[in-house]
């Protein structure tokens, strides 16, 4: 029964192994890559370090970044910023949280920092946007991206 019961798990990795080895490259990794981007666009507020998303993706960090920018077309730091910065619009329309609370929310240096990159990508400033000034619309990798909020 041992003898018999060995042979099949030795089958079953077996048939495992041709299997993945007729799968591409891109594919083993895109489910993972996927959720890696399905997470920074819920939580963008969490730290992503390039070796943790690494070890999740369970590719090396050059990998990684590879396969980041083939999907989304900006590499992962990049990416992470504009899904902060559309949260921080998000709240600065819905809340009435301060802007220096929401960039320590978001893992912002300042609210400065906030303000700079929020007007690179919008055209305003979080202020200015309270205020009513209407953001730019921009049609950039960064909207296509992360704009799934």
């Amino acid at each position: 029964f041992r003898s018999l019961a060995m042979r099949g798990t030795v089958l079953e990795l077996m048939l495992a192994l041709v299997e993945a080895s007729q799968t591409p490259p891109e594919a083993r990794g895109g489910a993972r890559i996927a959720a890696l981007i399905d997470a920074m666009r819920r939580s963008p507020e969490r730290a992503y370090t390039i070796d943790a998303m690494a070890r999740q993706a369970a590719l090396s960090p050059s990998q990684l970044i590879n396969r980041f920018k083939q999907t989304t077309g900006l590499p992962p730091h990049t990416f992470l910023l504009s899904c902060r910065i559309r949260r921080a619009k998000s709240l600065l329309c819905e809340t009435d949280k301060p802007v220096t609370l929401i960039a320590q929310e978001l893992g912002f240096s300042s609210s400065q920092h906030l303000a700079m990159q929020f007007k690179r990508e919008f055209g305003v400033t979080p202020s200015g946007l309270r205020e009513g000034q209407a953001p730019v619309i921009r049609s950039s990798a960064a909207e296509k991206t992360a704009g799934a909020e």
